[in-house]
């Protein structure tokens, strides 16, 4: 079966079982992702809806991106200069927010003579 991503009219389903261009498509099929009730997911979906309406949502995310973002640098950086190999990794696949960057370079960081 050749299931057709594009999106069509409810109408167009039930009346032919087919996309416009000849393929099949699932009528029952909605569009929406199932999430089982009760699940760690769902009470997710339902906090990030209820937060995405919020003004200092966004704000708030782009200032944690760019907040990441320059603590990664640093302490990639610092720990390339310092030859620290397994650190570099270790910073390059953790993502703390910039907690466990801060803390490197604080407390395990080679210190330069």
């Amino acid at each position: 079966m050749n299931y057709s991503p594009n999106l069509f009219t409810m109408e167009e389903v039930t009346k032919t079982g087919t996309s416009p261009e000849g393929n099949i498509i699932d009528p029952g099929f909605t569009g929406d992702v199932i999430i089982p009730e009760g699940s760690f997911l769902e009470e997710f979906n339902l906090t990030l809806e209820v937060w995405q309406g919020e003004p200092w949502f966004t704000p708030l995310i782009v200032s944690l991106f760019i907040w990441t973002i320059v603590w990664d640098g640093i302490a990639l950086w610092t720990a390339a200069r310092n030859n620290q190999k397994n650190w570099f990794i270790a910073i390059l696949l953790l993502n703390t927010a910039g907690i466990f960057e801060i803390l490197y370079l604080k407390f395990w960081q080679k210190k330069r003579k």
